[in-house]
């Protein structure tokens, strides 16, 4: 019974664990037994929440109802099933996709561009190689693209915000690995750098938001790698992260630390030292 019901409850997000001890007597009456202990019923759930994770990013690159998933010598796909229809043009021809659309940013590195679909925005984020070298390096390892797509269910599962990812296209040459694009719905929010002023503190609603974030990062032990502000969006009353490339869930809490503390030295260096903005972050977030 302890077992079924940490399954249930792992369902829920993990804020609602601090009210286990308000839960539980009701459950128990309800269905005629003692409530179970909470520090093994917590284990449970963190076991259980562990499982559904390790399924889910299993399932973003198998084929199964929630991914059409297709795999030759010369390329892998990995698509939402249930955005599988809509977006059979931008999949079979993702080039020509960022070519009709408005582009973003036209780097060395990455493409970017804003199209519609149905009427809904979404972005195209080819990654490119830079050069032979570059490609060399990047042949037999997974792509940034695949990184970031794996990244984004991790976030979004773990309800972090970031624009939800729909679509994974990967060249390959046998085992080789080329060109690759993701494709995500549109966040149409301010970057942080824009929206906040250094010689304030955040208005009342971002700095919550702001605050839920980095807590949420810091509890789950993960770190975005590239922690600028225009990787920062201010939508809907959240804060959002893109550009997941280097996100990582640290296995240890000394790895997370020595990651934190260099996000969090690059989220300070995008205002000025001393600035009420500034001084408001490095008091308010988690200490490195």
């Amino acid at each position: 019974a302890t077992a079924n019901l940490a399954v249930l409850l792992a369902q829920l997000p993990e804020e609602w664990d601090s009210e286990l001890p308000l839960l539980l007597p009701a459950h128990a009456a309800g269905a005629g037994l003692e409530p179970p202990p909470v520090p093994a019923l917590r284990e449970q759930i963190a076991r259980a929440r562990r499982w559904r994770l390790r399924d889910l990013l299993a399932k973003t690159v198998r084929d199964c109802s929630l991914f059409s998933v297709t795999q030759t010598s010369a390329r892998f796909t990995a698509v939402a099933r249930a955005q599988a229809g809509r977006l059979a043009a931008v999949v079979a021809s993702p080039d020509e996709a960022i070519g009709s659309g408005q582009t973003l940013k036209d780097g060395g590195t990455s493409t970017v561009a804003r199209l519609l679909v149905d009427g809904r925005p979404l972005l195209v984020k080819r990654y490119n190689l830079k050069g032979l070298g570059h490609a060399l390096g990047r042949a037999l390892r997974p792509s940034r693209a695949w990184h970031s797509w794996r990244a984004a269910h991790l976030l979004q599962f773990l309800g972090i915000p970031t624009p939800a990812p729909l679509a994974l296209i990967e060249e390959r040459l046998g085992p080789l690995r080329r060109r690759a694009w993701l494709v995500s719905e549109y966040c149409p929010g301010a970057n942080l750098l824009s929206h906040l002023a250094a010689e304030h503190e955040p208005p009342a609603a971002e700095a919550c938001a702001i605050l839920q974030l980095f807590a949420a990062m810091h509890r789950q032990r993960i770190t975005h790698g590239d922690l600028k502000a225009m990787n920062l969006l201010w939508h809907a009353g959240q804060v959002w992260l893109i550009d997941l490339d280097d996100v990582v869930q640290h296995r240890s809490a000394a790895a997370h630390s020595r990651a934190w503390s260099r996000d969090r030295a690059r989220l300070l260096r995008n205002w000025p030292v001393g600035s009420a903005l500034y001084r408001w972050l490095d008091d308010h977030l988690p200490a490195a």
